[in-house]
């Protein structure tokens, strides 16, 4: 269940990937200036939409993070049209669209973010174009494909992801 903003019973006006962005950013910087935190070693994951908070994340520099996971969360805009009963924008508004992408904002990268897509979901069908965007511009991301559909790719991209944790120290 979500921990951010108007869903599931929380307080604050739901805006799909955008002042939940602020949160999510907020919560980091209060973590890492807690007095029992590393802050050098703080790792941040999302998976589903949870996985498109946690891309976004990527984009802001004073987020105290060393590396960012998503599984499930590289969306395209084509999800716009199948969300359009919850949007709380215009469809057909496209920097509103665009502001809740990383593709098309890829230069402005600014942690390093692996994004893991189960090999039977429709997402992965993206990742081509999507590490050809990243290389063009140098940015820091990642994609693996993981066994499963956005389901069932959950339990290995977060073993995936641990194990990178692990060799980072």
């Amino acid at each position: 269940m979500p921990a951010l903003r108007s869903e599931n019973g929380n307080p604050g006006d739901f805006q799909l990937w955008y002042g939940e962005i602020e949160d999510a950013r907020a919560a980091v910087q209060w973590l890492a200036s807690q007095p029992n935190i590393d802050a050098g070693h703080i790792y941040a994951f999302g998976w589903s939409v949870g996985g498109g908070v946690s891309t976004l994340l990527s984009l802001w520099d004073d987020v105290p993070v060393r590396l960012i996971g998503s599984c499930g969360g590289l969306y395209t805009a084509d999800i716009f049209a199948a969300w359009s009963d919850i949007l709380p924008f215009d469809l057909n508004d496209a920097p509103e669209k665009q502001l809740r992408l990383l593709r098309g904002n890829m230069a402005s990268l600014q942690h390093r973010h692996i994004a893991y897509l189960g090999q039977d979901e429709w997402l992965a069908s993206f990742a081509p174009s999507a590490e050809a965007e990243a290389r063009a511009c140098g940015a820091p991301l990642t994609i693996q494909l993981v066994p499963g559909d956005h389901y069932t790719a959950l339990p290995q991209a977060i073993a995936a992801f641990v194990e990178v944790i692990k060799a980072d120290g």
